[in-house]
């Protein structure tokens, strides 16, 4: 399982991703510096973060956990927009390109 979050000081935001295996111990964990201006924007940017590290490890099966609702809904929609980044759908797309099978 793949957890991620974003962070904003009043300059910069920051996502940590961090990877537990099937007993919930942590076995890896990531932070990155994101360009992003808003919440949403930077979960966004923290998913495909996510992706990237899951993908890197050479896993086949991903799941994705986090505490905004909003990308959540927005991963599993097709309608929902990032103005300036792009679409969750491009980012469920690139998620079925690495995985043989994803959630969140």
């Amino acid at each position: 399982m793949f957890f991620f979050d974003v962070a904003f000081s009043s300059t910069v935001a920051w996502t940590g991703v961090a990877c537990t295996n099937s007993t919930g111990s942590l076995v890896h964990a990531w932070t990155s510096k994101l360009d992003a201006t808003d919440p949403l924007q930077g979960e966004a940017a923290a998913v495909l973060k996510a992706i990237e590290y899951a993908s890197n490890l050479g896993l086949n099966t991903l799941v994705l956990l986090c505490d905004s609702m909003d990308a959540v809904e927005a991963l599993q929609s097709s309608e929902t927009t990032i103005p300036s980044l792009l679409t969750f759908t491009s980012i469920t797309s690139e998620a079925s390109l690495f995985f043989d099978s994803w959630e969140a």
